[in-house]
């Protein structure tokens, strides 16, 4: 194999790789909760349902890089809630909020 060959396979490999590495990323359907369960989160179809403390939500979501933003269906729709998706896959509320780290159980 000449070096033409090889850079063409190294590249091929390597945009192999992001393209599973960004698919795997996006992928944050299913349901989260944290640690006590106060907190869950359902996201599926673009649709989110989110409980907090007895305190039900309907939304919608997007995901923006390493965000999830959430955005209401109902009230004022204009305030959302922006979510960092963990390495391992966990969602994460802004620094000092008080929204806890929630893990994906299904």
């Amino acid at each position: 194999m000449d070096r033409s060959e090889l850079k063409k396979v190294f590249l091929a490999a390597i945009l192999a790789a992001a393209s599973v590495a960004i698919g795997c990323g996006s992928n944050v359907e299913g349901q989260y909760r944290d640690e006590t369960g106060m907190t869950t989160i359902e996201l599926k179809d673009g649709k989110a349902s989110l409980n907090v403390a007895g305190i039900h939500l309907d939304g919608t979501y997007k995901v923006d890089g390493d965000q999830v933003v959430i955005a209401p269906t109902e009230g004022n729709t204009a305030q959302t809630v922006s979510l960092k998706i963990g390495k391992d896959g966990s969602l994460q509320g802004p620094e000092g909020s008080q929204f806890p780290v929630m893990k994906k159980v299904k």
